[in-house]
């Protein structure tokens, strides 16, 4: 589940072996052109990588992920929360970049693997972003990257964010 405070995101958060298929299949699998708020593929399902990126479409009713305009536009200020809930635990995580970019001059990196990778995308996030929050990462920590296309869709808005708190669900 992904949560965003004074946001209509609340959604159960999907994934399967291709980032095709949820584009235009919804939670029960049958087709939707609004398609469902999906994990990368290549990312863990636990949520373990140094970069975890979640993909939705903006839809102008302002369903799936259309409220990420109001991040990168500074509507939500510079303390964002985002509240995601894997099968065992509950992570928090806090804005740190927020821009739009043509598709192909956007960075999403779902394969990060080494710190010196990590440190240099931070880097790049924290250039790139429209919005100056009040949160830097360190090299270290887990980042969520959040993914939709503008209301023209030729550009991308991609929300950066960092894991400030991680609390596992006891069994």
């Amino acid at each position: 589940m992904l949560e965003i405070e004074d946001s209509n995101i609340n959604y159960p958060v999907l994934q399967t072996t291709d980032n095709d298929y949820y584009l235009h299949k919804d939670f029960n699998r049958k087709f939707n052109t609004c398609g469902w708020i999906f994990m990368d593929y290549k990312n863990n399902s636990k949520m373990i990588d140094m970069n975890t990126v979640i993909y939705g479409h903006n839809i102008k009713s302002g369903i799936m992920f259309a409220d990420l305009q109001k991040i990168q536009s500074n509507e939500l200020g510079e303390e964002v929360t985002i509240e995601f809930y894997t099968p065992n635990k509950k992570m928090i995580f806090r804005v740190f970049s927020s821009y739009m970019a043509k598709p192909d001059n956007y960075a999403i990196k779902s394969n990060i693997v080494d710190l010196d990778t990590q440190e240099k995308y931070i880097k790049d996030m924290l250039e790139r972003s429209d919005v100056v929050y009040n949160v830097v990462p360190d090299k270290s920590d887990q980042l969520l990257t959040l993914s939709t296309c503008d209301k023209s869709g030729k550009k991308r808005i991609l929300v950066h964010s960092v894991c400030i708190s991680s609390e596992k669900f006891k069994n």
